[in-house]
């Protein structure tokens, strides 16, 4: 379910699986550096990567603000924890979303009013999230459509965490170095 006022954007059908939260196939989250894979079977279904599995290798920490802060006080908090974007909530509400191309935006427009200007004047409304459950080539889907580079997911109307297109390519792409690893050892009679 994604709250009233948020879309979840072009990009197809949305997977579900009943795959353990956080783990994939046999319990390993393969897009961690160095991890062995245990992979199954040729003839075993492969679930694929979730959301929630990126976001369990990331820090469980998700930083917001709020509506009334100021442009400046986002780029801080931006820059502080070395963020491209924050998502901007009221009283637990999902509002929006400010990245850093909207901070540009307003310095090179009008650089005197970074100081003053609410977080709610520049954020981006019209939000596209994901949900925890959407696996990730779903969730890259959506963003290369909807031309975002951070996507809040959420779980009913809980914001539960944000990944980013590098996020989503790095797990990606760590998922098939681990399944292209199988593939040839299975070929080479090793599996």
């Amino acid at each position: 379910m994604v709250p009233p006022g948020i879309r979840r954007g072009k990009g197809g059908t949305p997977v579900s699986t009943s795959a353990t939260p956080g783990l994939d196939r046999g319990g390993v989250s393969p897009y961690l550096a160095g991890t062995v894979v245990n992979l199954p079977p040729p003839e075993q279904e492969v679930l694929p990567m979730l959301i929630r599995d990126v976001l369990t290798s990331k820090s469980s920490m998700v930083v917001t603000v709020g509506p009334d802060a100021t442009v400046l006080d986002a780029a801080h908090t931006l820059v502080h924890h070395a963020f491209g974007a924050l998502v901007v909530v009221q009283r637990g509400e999902i509002l929006g979303i400010i990245t850093e191309r909207d901070v540009l935006r307003l310095t090179a427009r009008d650089p005197g009013a970074v100081a003053s200007t609410p977080v709610s004047a520049i954020m981006t409304t019209d939000l596209v999230v994901g949900l925890a459950d959407d696996d990730v080539e779903y969730g890259l889907a959506v963003m290369t459509n909807n031309r975002v580079r951070h996507l809040p997911v959420v779980e009913g109307k809980r914001l539960v965490g944000i990944v980013s297109i590098g996020d989503l390519v790095n797990a990606s792409l760590a998922d098939l170095q681990a399944e292209n690893r199988w593939l040839r050892d299975y070929v080479q009679g090793g599996g």
